[in-house]
């Protein structure tokens, strides 16, 4: 499941502002449209912000709560806007954690081919053909010319 981006979505130039979460903040907007009076108008995403962060604007900005997720446009909650970075830092480690595991991955599944090349290879050496390697190993002709010779 994705992440959720925390959106914050405005009614009309000076309306009330609502904080929420979504996957798909266009749809989110498609779908609250008709039920406003004014155009709908998306003042920032925070991609990955999701729940935790929304549960601790609204806390936040209680004081400026006209029902449910839906803000007064009070000064202090448009410059906490405008000042919020699009990318919060617990999303940011989340992404190094997340290229750390990617790269962990890399090198296991390149591991695992350089195996499945060595043992292609070493039935090479034993004198199977290219038609046979082929057939056994699920691999095409280039690929084995090119494992014939990356292990000489």
């Amino acid at each position: 499941m994705r992440n959720k981006d925390l959106y914050f979505i405005q009614c009309g130039n000076d309306g009330p502002i609502k904080i929420g979460i979504s996957s798909n903040t266009d749809k989110r907007l498609f779908e609250l449209e008709p039920f406003s009076p004014y155009e709908l108008r998306i003042l920032k995403i925070v991609k990955n912000g999701g729940q935790g962060l929304e549960r601790k604007l609204h806390k936040k900005f209680a004081d400026l709560r006209l029902k449910n997720e839906w803000f007064e446009p009070d000064k202090k909650l448009l410059e906490y806007i405008k000042n919020l970075k699009t990318q919060p830092k617990r999303s940011i480690v989340k992404s190094v954690e997340e290229q750390i595991n990617s790269a962990e991955i890399q090198i296991i599944a390149n591991k695992a081919i350089e195996r499945y090349e060595r043992t292609i290879h070493h039935d090479i050496k034993e004198g199977m053909g290219c038609k046979d390697i082929v057939k056994k190993w699920h691999v095409g002709p280039k690929q084995y010319h090119r494992i014939k010779n990356r292990f000489k």
